[in-house]
């Protein structure tokens, strides 16, 4: 090989290493964007699983208060009742 082939070859080298730092550093940003895409978006997720879990139990404590409610009355109205029947009869 000549010198000149060999001068050649070397500013070759350093730009093809040059490249390959250049290429490593974008994927090292996109990778950083990437991750944090992905933590937000888990972060999301979570808020809302938590919204919906808290919706589920809050609507299973108003049916049980309704419920509780109308047991309360109903019981209520039948003692009465039995009472008035038991006094007057």
């Amino acid at each position: 090989m000549s010198t000149k082939t060999q001068m050649r070859r070397r500013p070759k080298s350093r730009r093809s290493l040059t490249e390959f730092e250049e290429a490593f550093r974008a994927e090292v940003v996109r990778e950083r964007h990437r991750l944090t895409a992905l933590r937000r978006d888990s972060k999301q997720r979570t808020l809302r699983r938590r919204q919906e879990q808290t919706r589920r139990r809050g609507q299973f404590r108003f049916v049980g208060l309704i419920a509780s409610m109308v047991g309360t009355a109903v019981l209520v109205t039948v003692v009465m009742l039995e009472t008035l029947s038991w006094l007057l009869g």
